[in-house]
Protein backbone atom coordinates (compact mmCIF):
# COMPACT_ATOMS: atom_id res chain seq x y z
CA UNK A 1 0.00 0.00 0.00
CA UNK A 2 1.49 3.31 -1.05
CA UNK A 3 0.38 6.68 0.27
CA UNK A 4 0.48 8.89 -2.84
CA UNK A 5 0.60 12.09 -0.78
CA UNK A 6 4.07 11.41 0.60
CA UNK A 7 5.09 8.43 -1.57
CA UNK A 8 6.03 6.25 1.38
CA UNK A 9 5.02 2.69 2.04
CA UNK A 10 2.70 2.30 5.01
CA UNK A 11 3.16 -0.81 7.11
CA UNK A 12 0.18 -2.83 8.32
CA UNK A 13 -1.35 -1.29 11.40
CA UNK A 14 -0.35 -2.59 14.81
CA UNK A 15 -2.61 -1.92 17.78
CA UNK A 16 -1.14 -1.18 21.20
CA UNK A 17 -0.71 -4.45 23.15
CA UNK A 18 -2.92 -3.13 25.96
CA UNK A 19 -5.94 -0.87 25.44
CA UNK A 20 -7.01 0.92 28.64
CA UNK A 21 -9.49 3.33 27.05
CA UNK A 22 -11.20 3.00 23.67
CA UNK A 23 -9.64 1.01 20.84
CA UNK A 24 -9.53 3.69 18.14
CA UNK A 25 -9.17 2.62 14.51
CA UNK A 26 -8.91 5.09 11.60
CA UNK A 27 -9.26 4.54 7.85
CA UNK A 28 -8.14 6.68 4.91
CA UNK A 29 -11.63 6.38 3.37
CA UNK A 30 -15.07 7.34 4.65
CA UNK A 31 -16.57 3.84 4.38
CA UNK A 32 -14.52 1.88 6.98
CA UNK A 33 -13.22 -0.21 4.05
CA UNK A 34 -10.11 -2.34 4.14
CA UNK A 35 -7.61 -2.40 6.97
CA UNK A 36 -7.36 0.65 9.24
CA UNK A 37 -4.19 2.75 8.91
CA UNK A 38 -4.12 3.78 12.56
CA UNK A 39 -4.93 1.90 15.76
CA UNK A 40 -4.48 3.54 19.15
CA UNK A 41 -5.66 3.71 22.74
CA UNK A 42 -7.94 6.77 23.13
CA UNK A 43 -8.78 7.57 26.78
CA UNK A 44 -11.94 9.55 25.91
CA UNK A 45 -14.01 10.29 22.81
CA UNK A 46 -13.90 14.07 22.56
CA UNK A 47 -12.30 15.28 19.33
CA UNK A 48 -12.42 18.44 17.22
CA UNK A 49 -10.87 17.92 13.77
CA UNK A 50 -12.68 20.74 12.03
CA UNK A 51 -10.03 21.29 9.34
CA UNK A 52 -7.58 18.58 10.32
CA UNK A 53 -7.23 14.82 10.39
CA UNK A 54 -7.17 12.44 13.37
CA UNK A 55 -3.63 11.39 12.43
CA UNK A 56 -0.92 12.52 9.97
CA UNK A 57 -1.38 9.24 8.03
CA UNK A 58 -4.98 10.21 7.22
CA UNK A 59 -6.43 12.72 4.78
CA UNK A 60 -8.13 15.87 6.10
CA UNK A 61 -11.37 14.76 4.42
CA UNK A 62 -12.87 11.39 3.49
CA UNK A 63 -11.70 9.40 6.51
CA UNK A 64 -13.55 7.21 8.98
CA UNK A 65 -12.98 6.12 12.57
CA UNK A 66 -14.34 3.49 14.92
CA UNK A 67 -13.89 3.11 18.67
CA UNK A 68 -14.64 -0.07 20.60
CA UNK A 69 -14.75 -0.64 24.34
CA UNK A 70 -16.26 -3.18 26.70
CA UNK A 71 -18.19 -1.19 29.29
CA UNK A 72 -19.65 -2.54 32.54
CA UNK A 73 -23.13 -1.08 33.03
CA UNK A 74 -25.16 -1.14 36.20
CA UNK A 75 -28.93 -1.53 35.94
CA UNK A 76 -30.66 1.62 34.75
CA UNK A 77 -30.99 3.96 31.78
CA UNK A 78 -28.06 5.65 30.06
CA UNK A 79 -27.86 8.75 27.90
CA UNK A 80 -25.53 9.03 24.92
CA UNK A 81 -24.82 12.46 23.47
CA UNK A 82 -23.23 12.85 20.07
CA UNK A 83 -22.24 15.86 18.04
CA UNK A 84 -21.00 14.91 14.58
CA UNK A 85 -20.50 15.98 11.01
CA UNK A 86 -21.30 13.69 8.11
CA UNK A 87 -22.17 10.34 9.68
CA UNK A 88 -22.17 8.43 12.94
CA UNK A 89 -23.40 5.23 14.49
CA UNK A 90 -23.45 3.83 18.03
CA UNK A 91 -24.03 0.12 18.70
CA UNK A 92 -24.19 -1.82 21.93
CA UNK A 93 -23.64 -5.56 21.59
CA UNK A 94 -24.35 -5.16 17.87
CA UNK A 95 -27.69 -3.39 18.42
CA UNK A 96 -27.87 0.01 16.72
CA UNK A 97 -28.95 2.61 19.28
CA UNK A 98 -28.12 5.63 17.10
CA UNK A 99 -27.49 5.97 13.39
CA UNK A 100 -27.34 8.96 11.09
CA UNK A 101 -25.10 8.12 8.14
CA UNK A 102 -25.72 11.35 6.28
CA UNK A 103 -23.31 12.41 3.55
CA UNK A 104 -22.44 15.99 4.40
CA UNK A 105 -22.99 18.90 6.74
CA UNK A 106 -25.36 17.10 9.04
CA UNK A 107 -23.98 18.31 12.34
CA UNK A 108 -26.28 16.82 14.92
CA UNK A 109 -26.53 16.83 18.67
CA UNK A 110 -28.78 14.12 19.93
CA UNK A 111 -29.51 12.16 23.06
CA UNK A 112 -30.28 8.50 23.02
CA UNK A 113 -31.48 6.69 26.11
CA UNK A 114 -30.64 3.03 26.31
CA UNK A 115 -31.32 0.54 29.10
CA UNK A 116 -28.93 -2.39 28.87
CA UNK A 117 -28.96 -5.23 31.32
CA UNK A 118 -26.39 -5.03 34.11
CA UNK A 119 -22.98 -6.37 33.15
CA UNK A 120 -20.40 -6.06 30.39
CA UNK A 121 -21.45 -4.77 26.97
CA UNK A 122 -19.44 -3.97 23.84
CA UNK A 123 -19.95 -0.35 22.79
CA UNK A 124 -18.90 0.70 19.27
CA UNK A 125 -18.88 4.34 18.12
CA UNK A 126 -18.27 4.97 14.41
CA UNK A 127 -17.93 8.25 12.52
CA UNK A 128 -17.13 9.20 8.94
CA UNK A 129 -16.00 12.40 7.31
CA UNK A 130 -17.21 12.95 3.77
CA UNK A 131 -15.56 16.29 3.14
Amino acid sequence: YTNVANATTISPVTCPPVINGWKGENWDNWTWSGEPLVCRDDPVLDFYWWDGAPDPLLPVDYFSARWTKTVVFESGSYTFDIYHDDGAQITIDGQVIYENLCLENCVVYTTTIFTPGAGSHVVVMSIRDNG
